[in-house]
């Protein structure tokens, strides 16, 4: 497990596949696919239980190298703690998540949770840490979506097949809440 320190803190790495295998790009082809984005929403539930048990260490996409975090929000109507395993880009000090929802036409429901309750935490590698979100916007929002459809070509699929704005947060560290064990 490798980590890499920014001005706020450290955001581990906990990807073990290899993104540039045959396996993994016959993978994300498929996940690109209607097909893949429906087999991808109805195998999730079983990937949130191994990754929550596993802390955010390990999940059914580890062998293609995707890179993957739990999203620990407060439910906009229930106050509640709501867990999501979403995929992420790196930039600098932030980590970046798209609310896609797998291609479908609505957006998820994190994505009002974290306009409602941008103070969150993420679980990587089995720690869990403070996080803020910022929603990004305009030119900004559409720099960044070159970026992450020429890291995943599945995110370009998304694109053409919905119809509606695609949300994308910043996540940066919070200061002042030491991050530890999920449990803790």
């Amino acid at each position: 497990m490798v980590a890499h320190s920014g001005q706020n803190g450290v955001w581990p790495e906990v990807r073990w596949g290899d993104a540039g295998s045959v396996f993994s790009r016959t993978v994300t082809a498929v996940a690109a696919t209607r097909i893949g984005s429906w087999l991808a929403r109805h195998g999730a539930g079983l990937d949130r239980r191994i990754l929550v048990r596993t802390n955010g260490r390990r999940t059914i996409l580890g062998p293609i190298g995707a890179p993957l975090l739990l999203l620990v929000t407060i439910g906009r109507k229930t106050s509640r703690r709501i867990t999501t395993p979403l995929v992420y880009m790196r930039e600098a000090d932030r980590l970046l998540i798209v609310g896609t929802n797998g291609g479908l036409q609505r957006p998820p429901n994190w994505v009002a949770n974290l306009r409602a309750h941008p103070e969150a935490d993420v679980i990587m590698a089995g720690r869990q840490i403070p996080i803020t979100a910022c929603e990004i916007f305009g030119r900004d929002k559409d720099k960044r979506f070159h970026v992450l459809i020429d890291s995943s070509p599945v995110f370009a699929a998304y694109l053409r097949r919905i119809q509606r704005d695609i949300p994308m947060f910043a996540l940066e560290q919070r200061r002042g809440r030491r991050s530890g064990s999920p449990h803790s």
